[in-house]
């Protein structure tokens, strides 16, 4: 409650610093004009430092209450984490692999299946280190390794394209 009068004081005590300056100002020519708008600025700033701190306040109380929710990381979680990733980008890259080699063949995607193998480089980037494709005999074509290689961005060598009946 101290804190509340002390700056009701303060607030009167610019509004009365303003009140004066203003009254002091001269009348005549622009100075007058500047003066009451500099002072109206100032009471303004003392009306919104409460807000100030009520905010930092805040920000503060809800940081202590979210610490106890704090995750610590072990390299055992790290290790999980980023098998859990890589196994989802598999899945995913799987998939459209399957896509695009159904519509470049014209066929269904059901009869096609497709085996990705991936390393990641440090915390932030995954390689795709591998790409098998079974397909079925019916839709043979020429240069799929390279088309996957290219979409892919593996190393054609690295591209096996199974033929099954």
């Amino acid at each position: 409650m101290n804190e509340f009068y002390a700056y009701i004081y303060s607030l009167a005590v610019a509004v009365t610093a303003a009140g004066v300056v203003t009254a002091l100002a001269p009348e005549s020519g622009q100075l007058k004009k500047h003066v009451k708008y500099i002072a109206a600025l100032c009471v303004l700033l003392m009306l919104l430092l409460p807000a100030k701190n009520a905010i930092m306040g805040l920000a503060g109380a809800f940081g202590e209450a979210m610490t106890p929710l704090a995750v610590t990381a072990d390299k055992q979680t790290d290790d999980n984490l980023r098998q859990i990733v890589l196994s989802k980008t598999a899945e995913n890259i799987e998939a459209s692999i399957k896509s695009l080699l159904a519509l470049k063949l014209g066929c269904d995607e059901r009869g096609i299946a497709v085996t990705v193998a991936l390393s990641s480089i440090g915390d932030d980037s995954v390689v795709i280190t591998g790409v098998t494709a079974a397909i079925p005999k019916d839709y043979t074509a020429i240069g799929l390794e390279f088309y996957i290689s290219e979409q892919t961005g593996c190393a054609a060598r690295n591209v096996v394209i199974e033929w099954k009946s």
